[in-house]
C-alpha cells in the first residue's frame, strides 16, 4: 500500500506535457500534409507533443504519438556519433584514419587524392566526396536499388566506384554535401569491426540510448493503405507509397546518410543525450568527444558544418543553434538543438515536398518555446 501511495504522489508530481495536436491539425489543414508531428524536449524530459493527420493521404487511419516516422538526412549526425562511440570503446579509428587503409584491396586501382579524405573530412562534408550519387553513378545506383544485394555489399561497391576516380573537389577545399562521404564513412565502421553498420547502429548507439524503436527504411509492413501499420510516405504528386515498394525509400548504399525512422519520443532521447552532452560526461561519451562532435571543421565557413550539424545562431540576443533537416523525397523531418537553452525541437511529416512549412513550424515552436507560450 505504502508503494502504491507513493507512486500516487509522484504521479500527482509529474509536470504536465503539453498538448501540441491542436496546434498542428491547424497547420495540417492550411499547409495540406497528410500528418505531422512535434517534440518540444530539455535535456531531461519531454515538454510538449503533438500529431495531427492521417498516415495515408485520403484514408481514416489516424497518426498517433507511438507512430514511426523517417528522418532522413537527420541520420548523419548517428553515424557521426557511432564513430565517436566505437573510437572511445577502444576500436582502433581516428579522424584521420582514410577508406584506403581499411581497403587496402582498392589503393592500387585508386586515385591519388582518396590519400588526403579521412575520417573527419567525410563526416563534416568536407572530403570533396560526389555530391549526386544518383546523377553521377547512374548505374551504381541502379544496381544498389535492384534489391540484389545486401546494404554492406553495396557499401563495399561504392568504395570501390568511388576511389578509382578522383573526388569531385580536393578534400579539405571546400564544403560539399555528400551522402555518399557518410556512406563510405559507415563502410569503413563495417570494415573496421567486420559487423553490418545496421547492427552497430543498434548495439552501440540506439540500444544504449534506449532508442528501442529505431529501425532503418520506411517504417511498417503492412501494404494495405486501409489499414497501414505506420504512416506511409507520399511523393512529389501527392501519391502514398507503401512500404513494400522498393522505391519508398533510398536504397541501403546510403543508410549512413539517411535512412533511420523511430517514434518522437526515441528521437527525443537522442535529442537530449547531445542537448547535456556537452556539459556533462555520459556512460556513451564523454563531454570532450561530443564538444568535437559539435564543433565545425572551418569556423568561419558557410554554412558551419560540424559532425552530422550545422551550426548556426537564432535569437536575440543569439544563441548557438545546432539543426538538420532530412528528406528522401517522401517524408520531412527537422531536429534543432540550443544546447545553451537546454531545449530541442524535432518535427517530422510524412509528405516530402512541404520543406517550408516545416522550417517555419521549426521555427513557430523554438521561439514560442523559448518565450514559455508553448509550454504553459
Amino acid at each position: 500500500m505504502t508503494s502504491f501511495l507513493i507512486g500516487l504522489a509522484l504521479l500527482a508530481q509529474a509536470p504536465e506535457i503539453r498538448d501540441l495536436s491542436p496546434m498542428l491539425a491547424e497547420r495540417v489543414a492550411a499547409d495540406g500534409m497528410p500528418a505531422l508531428t512535434a517534440w518540444i524536449t530539455d535535456g531531461e524530459r519531454t515538454l510538449a507533443r503533438g500529431v495531427a493527420g492521417v498516415r495515408v493521404r485520403g484514408g481514416e487511419t489516424k497518426a498517433t504519438l507511438d507512430d514511426r516516422w523517417h528522418i532522413g538526412s537527420c541520420t548523419k549526425s548517428m553515424t557521426a556519433t557511432l564513430f565517436a562511440t566505437l573510437v572511445m570503446q577502444g576500436v582502433d579509428l581516428s579522424e584521420r584514419t582514410t577508406p584506403l587503409e581499411l581497403f587496402p584491396e582498392f589503393a592500387e586501382t585508386a586515385d591519388p587524392a582518396w590519400k588526403e579524405v579521412t575520417m573527419r573530412r567525410l563526416l563534416t562534408n568536407r572530403a570533396g566526396v560526389v555530391g549526386n550519387l544518383g546523377g553521377k553513378h547512374p548505374a551504381l545506383w541502379g544496381r544498389c536499388y535492384s534489391g540484389q544485394m545486401d546494404g554492406p555489399t553495396q557499401r563495399r561497391l561504392l568504395v570501390q566506384v568511388l576511389t578509382g576516380q578522383p573526388p569531385e573537389l580536393a578534400p579539405g577545399s571546400a564544403y560539399l554535401y555528400s551522402n555518399a562521404g557518410f556512406s563510405i564513412a559507415g563502410a569503413m565502421l563495417e570494415a573496421k569491426v567486420g559487423v553490418p553498420f545496421e547492427e552497430l547502429m543498434r548495439d552501440h548507439l540506439f540500444g544504449p540510448l534506449g532508442m528501442e524503436s529505431a529501425g532503418f527504411g520506411p517504417p511498417g509492413v503492412s501494404n494495405d493503405a486501409a489499414a497501414p501499420d505506420a504512416p506511409w510516405g507520399h511523393d512529389a504528386l501527392e501519391q502514398p507509397m507503401a512500404p513494400g515498394i522498393r522505391r519508398s525509400d533510398n536504397p541501403e548504399v546510403i543508410t549512413p546518410a539517411g535512412r533511420v525512422h523511430l517514434t518522437m519520443e526515441d528521437w527525443a532521447r537522442y535529442a537530449r543525450f547531445h542537448l547535456r552532452g556537452e556539459a556533462k560526461d555520459h556512460a556513451l561519451l564523454p563531454s570532450i568527444a561530443v564538444k568535437r562532435l559539435h564543433e565545425p571543421e572551418v569556423a568561419d565557413a558557410k554554412p558551419r558544418y560540424a559532425a552530422g550539424w550545422i551550426v548556426g545562431e537564432i535569437g536575440d540576443p543569439p544563441t548557438r543553434l545546432l539543426a538538420h533537416s532530412g528528406s528522401n523525397t517522401m517524408w520531412y523531418a527537422v531536429i534543432w538543438l540550443a544546447p545553451e537553452k537546454d531545449l530541442a525541437v524535432l518535427i517530422a511529416c510524412n509528405d516530402g515536398t512541404k520543406s517550408s512549412a516545416m522550417e517555419k513550424l521549426a521555427v513557430d515552436l523554438y521561439s514560442d518555446a523559448v518565450a514559455g507560450r508553448a509550454l504553459r
